[in-house]
């Protein structure tokens, strides 16, 4: 019990008290949490919300590469998932505003499926080839398995924000996004913002890609490319919209 009082307290002052010491103070300059800088291209797209709501689908961690940290930091509050082992934990602490839980988002509800843990956990992924792939191209190493009963995106967010509109979702669930993507009733939830992944897709040939096509033709636009996320808001939904 104490050892993890000491954990807390220690976990508090890295991230609340000496990570921002760090940060810059300039007026034009602003921190970002994104292993790409997502969350600088999203801020744009926000300006005029003051308290928004964000969905984060893999969340990871609760500071590091995360693209919603930085809306947080500025009073956000939302959702987030990751079915990594003591993730919930970990957000509880750095994150107590938010709704942090260990689930596994799929495309159905109900399925069960392996969740592949490996000693780098941003690795960990449900799809068997990218865990094969992690394992003979990069050298990781596989830790653990666990069983999952899958929940789709819609039961999941009305589960946890009940009759809550959503401003922004992220998903980042290794070789799932596309078929979350594809399979989501966008009827049900209907984010103003999407941050997803494309692995090798060329912006200059995103028109043809199936993916970035379902979702214009559900009513969004491409705003930006950041590494191999994409950024897209509802048409319409800009900067300050």
């Amino acid at each position: 019990m104490r050892a993890g009082i000491i954990e807390s307290v220690a976990l508090r002052l890295r991230f609340e008290v000496w990570a921002k010491l760090r940060a810059g103070r300039h007026a034009s300059f602003d921190l970002s949490h994104s292993q790409f800088g997502e969350d600088m291209i999203v801020r744009t797209l926000c300006s005029g919300v003051e308290r928004g709501v964000y969905v984060d689908i893999g969340a990871h961690h609760p500071v590091y590469f995360s693209n919603t940290y930085y809306f947080y930091r500025r009073g956000w509050h939302g959702l987030n998932v990751d079915a990594n082992p003591g993730t919930k934990r970990l957000f509880d602490v750095l994150r107590p505003r938010d709704v942090n839980v260990e689930a596994c988002v799929g495309a159905e509800p109900g399925a069960t499926v392996e969740f592949f843990c490996f000693d780098n956990p941003a690795l960990n992924t449900t799809d068997a080839e990218m865990a094969r792939r992690a394992q003979e191209l990069s050298g990781a190493r596989l830790v653990s398995r666990r069983s999952f009963r899958t929940e789709t995106l819609v039961d999941l967010v009305a589960r946890c924000l009940p009759g809550t509109s959503v401003d922004i979702l992220n998903i980042d669930i290794e070789g799932v996004d596309e078929q979350v993507l594809m399979h989501h009733d966008w009827s049900k939830l209907r984010p103003r913002i999407l941050i997803f992944e494309r692995h090798g897709l060329d912006p200059l040939a995103a028109r043809e890609d199936h993916v970035i096509r379902h979702l214009r033709e559900v009513g969004y636009e491409v705003r930006g490319v950041a590494g191999p996320s994409w950024i897209m808001s509802l048409s319409g939904a800009g900067a300050g919209g």
